[in-house]
């Protein structure tokens, strides 16, 4: 709080001050109050207009505020631009690129937009590693952060059969990466009934834990959640309930990254099996909570519209409904979730 005041200090005196902006951005992000940097964010891209990490930064800002559709809007602009430094000089790094696309798959999967995820997703992949990359635990390669996109872009938007074709998510050597791979389809195993397959993949995913060499605290939290997971779709609530809260607050005690170092809250995949297996009031809760972690998102917006409905509770539901609407505005059309709540909208509301 002493920097923020020494730079807005600053910033009162001459808004020009780029650098103040610049750090502002970096002083509100992860914090509880990102709106205070809306006016950093629209200054420091205006001023510095040819520099990539200036257009992406708001990005930062917005994708944790209800600004999702100008997250996606930042880090275009960044990307565009990084393209032209990238084409023009053979030596420019491209490791803010990666970083950069990164959070627009991030901003992209909160905005309900998972073909363009894919789509850049595969533009990652068009980096293949170096030798160096390739024989390092290095998580933050540009092709790596590809295949972390490709995961949770598949389980954000629960493409089981994709994430079960043997085709979409591909084999890769590693054991992080071969992790991701298991409890991605794990959760489809457990998603399309398949129990005994989704056991015996949270066992390849526990070997893959122990063989990992950079951070474990992600994929720890995944095995765990893909364990609540299974023990929930096969009706034993209370050990799926604490193992889900155990998981999710070890991910929300994970020091902030950019973008998240956890494919999506974990509170979001247990309001997803929680109203699967109809349990409305615990998604109505794990809803909450998601949308107290990523305010704006339309997922979360019209898991608890549904999760309201279906405990009578129409009116709140109808409110909810249209903001989760508008979140998804820009939305792929034929999402579950958007045909739902069209449908919704569309039937008559009974009195209360």
């Amino acid at each position: 709080m002493e920097a923020i005041a020494l730079l807005e200090e600053v910033v009162a005196k001459d808004d020009s001050q780029f650098g103040a902006h610049h750090y502002l951005i970096h002083a509100y992000e992860g914090s509880k109050m990102p709106e205070k940097a809306w006016h950093a964010n629209q200054r420091y891209a205006g001023l510095v207009t040819n520099i990539p990490h200036a257009l992406h930064m708001p990005g930062h800002i917005y994708a944790q505020s209800d600004k999702i559709q100008e997250a996606i809007s930042a880090f275009s602009a960044a990307a565009a631009n990084e393209q032209k430094w990238l084409a023009s000089d053979s030596l420019y790094p491209n490791g803010h690129y990666g970083h950069n696309v990164h959070f627009l798959i991030h901003a992209l999967n909160l905005g309900g937009r998972y073909d363009d995820s894919l789509k850049w997703v595969q533009d990652l992949f068009t980096y293949k590693e170096n030798p160096r990359e390739r024989g390092s635990n290095n998580q933050r390669t540009v092709w790596r952060q590809g295949y972390f996109g490709l995961i949770k872009s598949t389980v954000r938007f629960e493409k089981w059969n994709e994430i079960l074709d043997g085709k979409t998510i591909p084999v890769y050597d590693k054991p992080e990466q071969q992790a991701w791979r298991h409890w991605a389809i794990g959760l489809a195993y457990s998603a399309t009934g398949q129990p005994d397959k989704a056991k015996a993949t949270l066992a390849d995913m526990q070997k893959d834990l122990d063989a990992v060499t950079s951070a474990k605290e992600p994929i720890g939290i995944a095995l765990q959640e893909l364990e609540a997971t299974i023990a929930a779709r096969a009706g034993d609530r209370k050990k799926a309930y604490e193992l889900y809260t155990k998981a999710a607050g070890r991910e929300a005690a994970m020091l902030y990254t950019e973008p998240p170092a956890y494919p999506r809250p974990v509170v979001e995949g247990l309001g997803n099996v929680a109203t699967a297996i109809g349990d409305y009031a615990m998604a109505e809760k794990a809803y909450r909570e998601s949308l107290g972690r990523e305010p704006g998102s339309g997922r979360a917006y019209l898991g608890l519209a549904n999760a309201l409905d279906h405990q009578g509770k129409s009116a709140e539901a109808s409110t909810v409904r249209a903001k989760g609407l508008k979140a998804w505005s820009n939305a792929d059309a034929n999402l579950p979730q958007l045909q739902s709540a069209r449908t919704a909208t569309a039937a008559p509301q009974p009195q209360q």
